[in-house]
This record gives C-alpha cells, sequence and structure tokens, in this order.
C-alpha cells in the first residue's frame, strides 16, 4: 500500500497519538499540507490539536512535616506496668530504664505513688518524661528526662508555668451532648460560647471513643464465654443482663481558666474519669504558646485538635476537596450572524483547574467559627471569594473562610480573636451556586489539604522546652476557685 492512501492513514495516526501531538506542539515546523479536498476535515483536526493549550500546572502544596510519630502525652503513678510503654517512647532496653530510675532514686515503696506525665512527638523525634516524687519529709523532688537522638538527659524538673484562675466543671458523661448543644441554660450559660463551641465538637467525640472501647470489650467479653452456662444467684436464677449505658458513672470534668483580670476564659482540659477510682481514660491538655499557636495534646496525641481545625461550620456534607477540578460557567455571548437566535445566547463553558479547598455545605445564615486563636487579616468583598475572612494564626498559617452571607460586626483587619468565636454566616456571595463554607488553610500563602491526616501543622509538634513545660503544668497542684457540681445546678 503507498502513495496518497499511506500519507493519508499515517496522518490520522498522528493525529490520534497524544505523543506525536505533543511533538507537533512543541515544533516549529508547519503541517504538511493534504491536496485532497475530502481530506480537509483530519487537516482541521489536527490543527486544532496542536493550538490547544497545556494544562494549568498545579500550584505546590505547602511544606509541612509527614505524621511520623504524633504528639502524645499522658499521665499517672510509675508502675512496673508503665515500663514497656516509657521504654518504646524513650528508644530503651526495658533493664536500662529501669536501672537509671533506680539510679535515680524514682524506685516508689508499697502504696507510694511517684507521679509522672510523659510526652512523645517532639521535634527532632524528642521525647521527655517528669517524674515527681514527695519525699520522707514532705517535699517535693522533680526529676525530668529528656530523649534527643539516641541520648537521654536527666535535669531537674523546672517549671515556667503560667499561672491561672481556673474553674473545674464536672458533668455526668451521660449528659452529653445536651448541655452544650442545646439551648443555653444554668450549665452552659457559665461558659464563654467559643469555649462552649469546643466542647460540643470534643466532648461527644471522646464520649463514643468510650462507648465503642466499652462495646467492644464486652462483646470480647460474651465470645469468651459463650457456651459456659449463665452465673446463678442464691436463689438458682440466671443473673439479669445489666442494661446500663457503657458511659453510665463517667464524668466528664472541665477546666477552664484566666489568665490576666482582661483576659477571657480559655479551655484549658477536658478529661472524661472514673468517678471511683479517678482514673483518667481520655483527656486533652491545652499549651500555649505566647510567641504563637498553642494546641490541644491528648492521651491519642492531636486527633481533638485536627477536629477543631477541620470543623470551622456545621455543616451537611462537604460536596469537594482540594485537588483537580472543573468549573462550569455560564456566559451571555453574541448570536452568530445568520442563526435563529437574535441579539445573545447563554454559553456553557467547563474550565479545568484546582481547587485549593474544602465546600462544606450548609444552610444560608449557619454560624461560621475561627477553628483558631487568630489576628484578622483580611475582612471584605474579594472576587469570587465573595464576602471573604482571612485568619492569621501565626507561624506562617492562615485560614480563608469564603462566600459568607455576612461577616460579623467587629471582625476587621488587625482584631484579635479566639479560637470558637463566630466570625460569619454561611452564604453564597461571589462565584458560588449555592449555600456553603468555602474553607482554606495555608501555609506560607501555599495551600494544604485540611482533612489529610498523613500530614500535620508544624506546630503540633512540641519542642523539649515545651514538653517539660506541658509536663509541669500537668504536674503542679493549681489552686481551684470553685469545683461546680453542673448536675445540681441543672435541677
Amino acid at each position: 500500500m503507498g502513495g496518497p492512501i499511506a500519507s493519508l492513514l499515517a496522518l490520522c495516526a498522528a493525529a490520534f497519538s497524544p505523543h506525536a501531538l505533543v511533538a507537533q506542539a512543541n515544533s516549529t515546523s508547519k503541517p504538511a499540507t493534504v491536496k485532497a479536498s475530502g481530506k480537509s476535515s483530519i487537516k482541521k483536526h489536527v490543527a486544532r490539536a496542536v493550538r490547544k493549550p497545556a494544562g494549568k500546572p498545579l500550584p505546590p502544596p505547602a511544606d509541612i512535616p509527614t505524621v511520623r510519630e504524633s504528639a502524645s502525652v499522658w499521665r499517672g503513678c510509675l508502675e512496673s506496668q508503665d515500663l514497656p510503654k516509657l521504654a518504646s517512647s524513650f528508644g530503651l532496653e526495658q533493664p536500662r530504664l529501669a536501672a537509671l530510675l533506680e539510679e535515680k532514686g524514682l524506685v516508689s515503696g508499697q502504696g507510694d505513688c511517684i507521679a509522672y506525665v510523659a510526652a512523645t512527638g517532639g521535634e527532632a523525634g524528642v521525647a521527655s518524661a517528669i517524674f515527681q516524687l514527695t519525699e520522707a519529709t514532705g517535699e517535693s523532688r522533680t526529676v525530668a528526662f529528656h530523649k534527643t537522638g539516641d541520648t537521654i538527659i536527666v535535669t531537674p524538673g523546672v517549671c515556667d508555668c503560667e499561672e491561672s484562675t481556673p474553674r473545674v466543671l464536672s458533668l455526668p458523661a451521660r449528659e452529653f451532648p445536651a448541655p452544650f448543644t442545646a439551648s443555653i441554660n444554668s450549665v452552659s450559660a457559665s461558659i464563654a460560647p467559643n469555649v462552649r463551641w469546643q466542647l460540643a465538637i470534643l466532648v461527644p467525640h471522646m464520649i463514643g471513643r468510650l462507648r465503642a472501647k466499652s462495646t467492644s470489650e464486652k462483646e470480647s467479653a460474651k465470645l469468651a464465654s459463650d457456651g459456659e452456662p449463665e452465673a446463678e444467684n442464691l436463689a438458682g436464677e440466671s443473673e439479669p443482663h445489666q442494661a446500663e449505658s457503657p458511659v453510665d458513672g463517667y464524668t466528664v470534668r472541665v477546666v477552664v481558666g484566666r489568665h490576666g483580670d482582661d483576659e477571657r476564659e480559655r479551655l484549658e482540659s477536658v478529661e472524661i474519669v472514673e468517678p471511683v477510682s479517678g482514673k483518667r481514660v481520655d483527656g486533652a491538655w491545652w499549651l500555649d504558646r505566647p510567641d504563637g499557636p498553642g494546641v490541644i495534646i491528648g492521651m491519642d496525641g492531636v486527633a481533638y485538635e485536627r477536629l477543631l481545625w477541620e470543623s470551622p461550620v456545621k455543616y451537611v456534607r462537604s460536596s469537594r476537596g482540594v485537588g483537580a477540578s472543573v468549573t462550569t460557567l455560564r456566559r451571555s455571548v453574541p448570536s452568530k450572524k445568520g442563526s435563529s437566535a437574535k441579539g445573545s445566547v447563554i454559553r456553557t463553558i467547563k474550565v479545568p483547574g484546582y481547587h485549593l479547598g474544602v465546600d462544606m455545605m450548609a444552610p444560608k445564615g449557619t454560624e461560621v467559627h475561627a477553628v483558631g486563636d487568630a489576628k484578622v487579616g483580611f475582612a471584605g468583598r474579594r472576587g469570587g471569594f465573595g464576602n471573604l475572612i482571612i485568619l492569621d494564626h501565626g507561624r506562617g498559617y492562615q485560614t480563608y473562610y469564603a462566600h459568607l452571607s455576612r461577616i460579623e460586626k467587629g471582625i476587621k483587619a488587625g482584631v484579635r480573636i479566639a479560637r470558637g468565636d463566630v466570625i460569619g454566616l454561611v452564604g453564597s456571595t461571589g462565584r458560588s451556586t449555592a449555600p456553603h463554607l468555602h474553607f482554606e488553610t495555608r501555609k506560607d500563602s501555599r495551600y494544604l489539604d485540611p482533612f489529610d491526616e498523613t500530614r500535620q501543622l508544624g506546630f503540633w509538634l512540641l519542642t523539649e522546652d515545651e514538653q517539660e513545660r506541658l509536663a509541669m503544668q500537668l504536674l503542679s497542684a493549681a489552686s481551684v476557685v470553685a469545683d461546680e457540681d453542673l448536675t445540681a445546678r441543672q435541677q
């Protein structure tokens, strides 16, 4: 086969080869001319493919740490069962850690409690454990262990703690989430609205984890006892199954504090406690940073801090997140000459691009909250964002809240706000087709995916000094102004 037919087939193959199209697009030579009039459509197809512009390159993401070891903090009395976890955190063999503890006099007698707080997930792999021993004289001695690389440094513990005036609020776990999600009552009225927002997110999640754990343990126990006769009481009758909720009897203990007469109260800790033993089964504690964003560190790492950063609004669903996207635009254009349409027609245009945030669908007027303490960087109208608020959280981190129907009064550039403050209401201003919140998290003006659990914000990692300060803060006996029984106040 040769001649004109062979030339035609070769041209068709080139038209449908992506590599050939790229080569042609990068070439300065003109395409070969096909003389036969019947082949003009093929020529036009190739020409259109050559002229098609390359897709817009994806913007580079922010450079933030991958999750290798999440920051975590836990506390208790030093006993033999604690040694494996502590040894693992410090990268030591258990006998070596036991010998080191004994060398420093950290061996408890019968019934004695050597209180300790341990923290892992620090910058450059730092881990710390602070031990507090009460001597026979009644004096307290504190010893700090710090692991950096392969080195263990032992020093006296130093508390660089900021004193606060705390209030301790206790509530049965079975009462949640009603106190902080229902209308304001005597319980929630005593707590600042921005703190209520945090508790409404954190506590139900903590209780849900407790329920799941309790249910799993009961199912395991049931499977282990299958085939065995039920226990009988003295009358020879089978004992009825207990129908109580897995969280009945547990207490939610909330500590809020103020660090100055002019400062607002803030959430310092929230714990789930067994009332009889006083054992903490879950907890999260606030670490303040005067020179940057603080962080909530829990027994399960930064899971609760991450949850707050993912919850600027109570949304129905997420319609799209960070990634490649296609935006559909409708434009009025003049009608073609000779067409039956007069004046102009509506043309649909699909524009490929990259979506840099998360769209959270919610009814118009739904409250939008600041996900962290911040200074307002911008508040006003901006192009396709519509009504937009940009918050500067420090250390290069920013959050964007777009398409708002309203920006709250007093929210303007330079104003400082607290985590949980209402900053605006959900709307559909700017380039938007339905009410939703367009939410972005950025680092040094470059995007990041706020729902990517393989990454963590840089300030979620703790320095050695911050680990020691947090541990000493938890070990220090804080003066309590009022221990309020919220159950009694509800009656």
